[in-house]
């Protein structure tokens, strides 16, 4: 369909889209780099073959996820909390584990479970680091542990839990 409208003449410099159909969350931007295969690859699920973009509150344009900012409105998007902690993630996946573990002493709880979950330092690690039974609980919980089952079996293991 936009073949046409792409075509390189001298007069013509730019050409519109209209997106009636809603096919640009689907399959992405016109100009968007895509892979073309002659095989159709069935092992993809649906969450894969969604299009990277979110809409803009404000105007209700359709943006390229990694945009923090509306070409069109200027509407500034703000990282979730949990945003915030993937991108704390991968950073952390990029250094040796020396360093993952210098990081970790003075990360929140949150961030503690999701470097747990990802592997990058173990649950038993931070749980004999913790000095304050209530942080530590707290941590246990995040991790899905079942309390206070888990402190009760477990409080020769940690020092925290004696106390």
């Amino acid at each position: 369909m936009c073949g046409r409208g792409s075509r390189v003449t001298p007069i013509k410099k730019s050409f519109n889209i209209l997106d009636f159909g809603n096919n640009i969350p689907r399959m992405n931007f016109w100009e968007a780099e895509r892979v073309w295969t002659l095989f159709n690859d069935k092992k993809k699920t649906s969450k894969e073959a969604e299009a990277p973009i979110k809409e803009c509150p404000s105007c209700s344009a359709l943006l390229p996820i990694q945009k923090m900012e509306c070409d069109f409105c200027g509407f500034k998007f703000i990282k979730t909390e949990e945003e915030k902690i993937n991108d704390k993630i991968a950073e952390l996946k990029l250094l040796s584990r020396g360093e993952v573990l210098k990081s970790a002493k003075g990360e929140s709880n949150k961030v503690l479970c999701e470097m747990a979950k990802e592997k990058l330092i173990s649950p038993f690690w931070v749980l004999h680091n913790k000095t304050d039974i209530e942080d530590a609980r707290e941590f246990c919980k995040l991790m899905g542990y079942k309390m206070p089952g888990f402190e009760y079996m477990n409080k020769n293991r940690f020092d925290v839990f004696r106390k």
